[in-house]
């Protein structure tokens, strides 16, 4: 069995992480993994583990001499650049089972690769719950985008919660029904033995900073109530992203610099340091179960959400859709868990650890490399012709995303900040 990752980076992050994950329980399981990125943003110690259990390559590798090499990075490129389509097979080796795209824009580098080689039978992730729910129709790149994906079948369509299966089937009027869902899988064998949570004053995210992540606004609004009422607990924030500098203003603004600090980027092997002694850990996507399953209590940051409310602790839902706004959860407020963390016994907050650890279960890797392993397998994924288009068609798709770029950066189109625009309710 032989399954190829297209993907455009390799940046500490949620899927990013589930890309070396899954590659090494995949190798494990007998696959034959290859990942072919399209350009070398990667986090050195991710890459580093990749490498143990993947063979990995870079889009320049198979660019012919010439002129386009130094721009080879740029994302404007990546569907005109001439390939040395016979160093792609050789390295290939062959046609995979299953190439598999975690995102769009994975996808439609995979569109452009199935024009020189064969890439077997192409899948595509919904990692998160708005991942093709596109604005600006109209625009030759969206609309590309849109046509992708409505021409997958179900079956290689992988979702990660149930909240993405239910709003992609009302936006596209398709039955899912078929489509596998999955956890995105933590290895919990990394955390085994491991309870790194402790009543401590120090509060953790780990996370990029964009506009959708509102918790954190909300939890420099909650640190800050705290200290009025004699709590001075800590924040720590890791991560980098367009909401820094404001942060750093609310921080500034509500007189609490000495309790919150922006950590910005941590690499992947510090993560368990930075978690180590934590009172709790607020967020979303794979870091907060990664904090769940080394014992630290998580409490569910909601993506989205304006007013300062959380649906509690992750070991109080079901399901695997746990940060979306609109979920049958009762809410409840930062204050009132950190509070009840803080507050409560050695003995209550360690019980709250073990719920939190027993929680992570149900997101094991193992039940993703299942599911993976059922997608290579011949009542899986289906073969797919993707939709033809010739080299002015794909001049025109490169026209068309540097007019997107341009009205983005001034505020007259969504394509870029999707993630954040939609009501999935």
């Amino acid at each position: 069995m032989h399954l190829l990752f297209l993907y455009v980076g390799l940046p500490l992050g949620g899927i990013e992480t589930l890309l070396v994950r899954l590659s090494t329980a995949m190798q494990r399981s007998g696959a034959r993994v290859s990942v072919l990125l399209a350009t070398r943003r990667a986090d050195p110690g991710l890459l580093a583990e990749l490498r143990q259990h993947a063979s990995v390559a870079f889009l320049d590798e198979f660019l012919p001499p010439g002129p386009w090499r130094p721009i080879h990075a740029k994302p404007l490129t990546r569907f005109v650049l001439p390939l040395n389509v016979a160093a792609l097979r050789e390295w290939l080796g062959g046609a995979p089972d299953v190439c598999h795209a975690p995102d769009t824009t994975s996808l439609m580098f995979a569109s452009r690769l199935a024009t020189a080689v064969d890439l077997g039978r192409v899948t595509a992730g919904v990692y998160h719950d708005r991942e093709y729910l596109f604005e600006d129709t109209g625009n030759r790149y969206v609309d590309w985008g849109h046509s992708l994906f409505r021409a997958l079948p179900a079956e290689n369509v992988v979702f990660f919660n149930e909240t993405s299966v239910r709003v992609h089937e009302q936006r596209f009027g398709r039955d899912f029904s078929a489509s596998p869902v999955s956890p995105i899988g933590v290895d919990l064998d990394r955390w085994h033995g491991r309870t790194l949570g402790r009543r401590s004053d120090r509060v953790i995210s780990i996370g990029r900073l964009t506009p959708f992540k509102t918790y954190n606004t909300h939890m420099i609004d909650t640190i800050a109530r705290l200290k009025a009422t004699g709590l001075p607990l800590r924040y720590e924030i890791y991560g980098t992203g367009e909401c820094e500098e404001a942060l750093r203003q609310q921080i500034v603004r509500l007189g609490v610099e000495d309790l919150i600090s922006l950590k910005g980027a941590i690499a992947y092997e510090h993560i368990q340091d930075v978690l180590a002694g934590a009172l709790a850990f607020v967020g979303s996507g794979t870091a907060l179960i990664e904090a769940s399953a080394a014992g630290v209590p998580a409490i569910v940051g909601i993506e989205h959400v304006e007013d300062a409310t959380t649906y509690g602790f992750l070991h109080q839902l079901t399901g695997l859709s746990y940060h979306d706004q609109g979920l049958p959860f009762t809410t409840t407020t930062f204050d009132d868990c950190l509070r009840s963390l803080y507050e409560g016994s050695d003995a209550a907050y360690e019980d709250v650890a073990r719920r939190a650890v027993h929680r992570a279960e149900d997101f094991s890797l193992a039940r993703t490399t299942r599911a993976f392993l059922k997608l290579m397998s011949p009542a899986g994924a289906r073969a797919f012709q993707f939709p033809k288009l010739g080299i002015p068609g794909w001049v025109c798709l490169n026209a068309s995303m540097v007019t997107l770029i341009w009205r983005s950066r001034r505020g007259h189109a969504k394509f870029f900040a999707r993630h954040s625009n939609v009501d999935v309710r």
